[in-house]
């Protein structure tokens, strides 16, 4: 049986039209960025008129830029997730440094000159090459890349538990009883929690 063809929805949850289509079996879905139907509708003109063009079928890594691997990436996975916005703040940071070289340049050595350039924690930059990771996965399970490309991740950053000092202590616990709304269950409350190591 033939599946219908891309059409517009309208999407409620961000206020926009999508463009829907079938993937074989697969149901696919991406943002137009408008709320006007006019507008939606040359973006779908667009899609279709893309959708048509044959197929080049997968290049070598050497070819492939990673701004386009990031966007197709993004295209395809963020408007299914329940937290776009986190996998938004990893892509962002990655485009200046990577953006223009090809998937084929990444080596590990510029994964740690990556790292040394973000100057941020190890887990965040840890992080940040994990979706650049995935999105090369993703390029390569969809065949646009011939194989896929290892990318380098730093060592994981060590825990942040810090216990508070008895000074610490009680001067939170001053604090609380300093507070006339809550003077009388929120020490209790901060005793619990200090008393069991909750958080």
């Amino acid at each position: 049986m033939q599946t219908p063809g891309p059409k517009l929805r309208w999407r409620k949850d961000r206020e926009e039209w999508e463009i829907v289509w079938y993937d074989g079996a697969t149901r696919r879905r991406r943002g137009t960025g408008t709320a006007d139907h006019r507008a939606a509708t040359d973006v779908l003109a667009g899609f279709v008129a893309d959708q048509r063009q044959p197929s080049a079928g997968p290049c070598d890594p050497a070819q492939r830029v990673i701004a386009e691997v990031l966007a197709a990436y993004a295209q395809d996975h963020i408007p299914n997730l329940a937290d776009p916005q986190r996998t938004i703040d990893a892509i962002t940071p990655l485009l200046p440094f990577w953006g223009a070289m090809k998937v084929g340049d990444i080596t590990p050595t510029l994964c740690v000159a990556y790292a040394v350039r973000r100057g941020r924690a190890a887990n965040t930059v840890r992080r940040e090459l994990t979706i650049l990771r995935a999105a090369i996965n993703h390029d390569y399970a969809h065949g646009r890349i011939t194989r896929s490309v290892p990318v380098s991740l730093p060592q994981r950053g060590e825990s942040k538990d810090r216990w508070l000092t008895r000074g610490e202590a009680a001067a939170l616990l001053r604090s609380a009883r300093s507070d006339v709304r809550s003077r009388w269950h929120l020490p209790l409350f901060i005793l619990m929690r200090l008393y069991t190591g909750a958080r």
